[in-house]
């Protein structure tokens, strides 16, 4: 803050952050006007519908002529764009999917518009890894467990190593997982993880051969709960809002992975083709922004912000993971080219491991 004298008087007190001054700015001022000449805004995505309800209620509190519509699509949503950018038909204005992969190619591609967002300076440099690519939510992965098959769950995968090794029989088929072969989310999950030291696939064969392998959350969780399974890993936290359920917690526990808890990052960006580019512009900053943070982590995506505080929330912040397991034990995505071109040979090992 900057005080500012008039007359030897203190007389107003103004705010000289970047936020503060490019919000306010006349340029600011006319994208949002000229957004009020666009029709609407598409947003195609991953995520499922519901989770955006708290923003679209905020976003209609402050840009209330802006329409926005979205979609829950996996790794097709990169081909539909690409097809009626292609053609010139209305395409997304705006993508937000966790596909570090997908984005790399998108990025190279040129398809990205590259906007600085006016909550820059409010962010970790990590979580605005290329110009105009951003990140709305870090959510890290978690396990779950059965706490009647499985009161005293391991921590950590070399945990769960540890426990089939010493009853191979009975854990056998009582894991389960993402199957990386056929689930980016899971390639990415144990692409991540192997980054840090002394997480190894010595570690991951011994865990593989008792390990059930399914396509995603949902099934892994019903599962856990009935005790098919005792337990599975690198579960979204996005399901938290699931698992906080009365009857979901009287059966099934939760903890993150003290030997390497990835954080998949839901990254957004406008995207060069938008029909709709000022209006993709103001809701990015909107998502980015603290009010936006907490709208989205309503529903279960993870704000990552310094200002955003536990106490704001039903579900916990990237700050209380860090406090728990220590920063050092959180596991960014990574866009580096070397890690993402090396996700085909983790598809192969991972399958001669869990198959």
């Amino acid at each position: 803050m900057k005080k500012i004298l008039i007359g030897g008087l203190l007389a107003v007190t103004i705010a000289t952050s970047a936020f503060g001054q490019d919000k306010q700015s006349a340029e600011y001022q006319a994208m949002i006007e000229a957004s009020k000449q666009e029709d609407g805004l598409l947003v195609y995505s991953n995520l499922p519908t519901f989770i955006w309800d708290d923003f679209i209620a905020l976003l209609a509190e402050t840009y209330p002529w802006v329409k926005m519509e979205t979609t829950d699509m996996g790794d097709e949503l990169w081909e539909r764009y690409y097809a009626e950018s292609g053609s010139k038909t209305r395409t997304a204005d705006l993508i937000s999917t966790t596909a570090p992969n997908r984005y790399a190619e998108f990025i190279d591609r040129g398809e990205i518009e590259p906007y600085v967002s006016v909550e820059s300076d409010a962010l970790p440099e990590w979580s605005n890894p290329e110009p105009g690519l951003y990140t709305v939510s870090a959510s890290p992965a978690i396990m779950v467990y059965n706490k009647i098959t499985l009161p005293t769950p391991p921590d950590s995968l070399h945990g769960i190593a540890e426990m089939i090794q010493a009853d191979p029989a009975k854990m056998n088929g009582k894991v389960s997982t993402y199957d990386a072969s056929s689930n980016s989310f899971g390639t990415a999950m144990f692409a991540t993880w192997l980054q840090k030291d002394d997480n190894t696939w010595d570690v991951l064969d011994i865990i593989g051969s008792a390990t059930r392998p399914e396509s995603g959350a949902g099934v892994q969780r019903e599962k856990v709960m009935t005790g098919e399974y005792d337990l599975a890993f690198f579960f979204n936290s996005v399901s938290l809002i699931s698992l906080s359920k009365p009857e979901v917690q009287q059966l099934v526990g939760w903890s993150y992975i003290t030997d390497g808890t990835p954080v998949s990052l839901q990254g957004a960006a406008v995207t060069k083709a938008a029909t709709s580019p000022n209006t993709a512009k103001i809701v990015l900053d909107l998502m980015l922004s603290k009010e936006g943070q907490i709208a989205l982590a309503k529903r279960g995506l993870t704000p990552y912000r310094e200002d955003v505080e536990q106490g704001d929330l039903p579900f916990p912040v990237l700050k209380t993971a860090a406090d728990k397991i220590g920063e050092e034990n959180l596991i960014y995505y990574s866009y580096d080219r070397d890690v993402v071109n090396s996700w085909p040979d983790v598809v192969t090992r991972w399958s001669k491991a869990f198959k």
